[in-house]
């Protein structure tokens, strides 16, 4: 009874389910990136007096999570680093949501890989 675990998780579901947040994550950061981009084609000036580092870091985030829909926890890594790093640079200091909701795919995958190996079950 004590070896039962309290949730049976089935790994093909967590599996897609982290993917899904990835690819909503994706989709939601490149929108905001591409419309980055464009206020600075359409204010070509900006680059000039100040570039802008927080789209280096943003692009660094939609990267880990294209290698979040393959490999999770190299993705995971890549994500929450340059997360951090992005909203650093926005200098907004009360980000926390934000934060949070940037890193649900990562800690996602995270929790259920830490789970599967404090468990000690290999890779199905």
């Amino acid at each position: 009874m004590d070896d039962e675990p309290l949730f049976k998780f089935n790994r093909f579901k967590v599996i897609w389910i982290g993917r899904f947040f990835c690819a909503v994550m994706l989709f939601l950061m490149g929108a905001f990136f591409v419309n980055q981009i464009g206020i600075l084609f359409q204010q070509p000036d900006i680059i000039k007096t100040n570039f802008p580092l927080n789209l280096v870091f943003q692009f660094g985030m939609i990267c880990g999570y294209i290698l979040a829909l393959k490999k999770e926890k190299a993705g995971s890594i890549i994500i929450l680093i340059f997360s951090i790093l992005f909203l650093w640079t926005l200098g907004i200091p009360k980000m926390f949501l934000f934060f949070f909701v940037i890193l649900i795919s990562p800690i996602y995958f995270f929790a259920y890989h830490w789970f599967r190996e404090s468990r000690g079950v290999s890779g199905e």
